[in-house]
């Protein structure tokens, strides 16, 4: 195998769906070009909710797509949820036990 290219996108949708989901397989469904299309139509994976795509195509010298490597670029931390239910600090594990039973 001889890479001549690599390459990012900025859209899953850049990527052809039948060549990434040759490469990506049938045994992860998270890795198929139509569940990460539909984090990015849908908006939950863009740039404004903070997950900005750099998806990484390794391509041969006729354009043959070789290997793929879905990439998200995260901006902050908003919205994760060691943050969302520890505000302010770092949960340990007596605390995270404690917080979430009493939820």
């Amino acid at each position: 195998m001889t890479v001549t290219r690599a390459r990012f996108l900025k859209s899953i949708a850049e990527a052809d769906a039948a060549s990434w989901n040759a490469v990506a397989g049938s045994v992860q469904p998270f890795l198929r070009h139509e569940f990460l299309l539909a984090l990015e139509a849908s908006g939950c994976a863009v740039a404004r909710t903070g997950w900005t795509a750099r998806h990484l195509l390794l391509e041969d010298s006729r354009g043959r797509l070789l290997a793929a490597m879905p990439l998200y670029r995260k901006g902050h931390s908003r919205g994760e949820f060691r943050f969302s239910i520890f505000p302010g600090r770092m949960p340990t594990r007596s605390t995270a036990s404690s917080t979430i039973r009493s939820s």
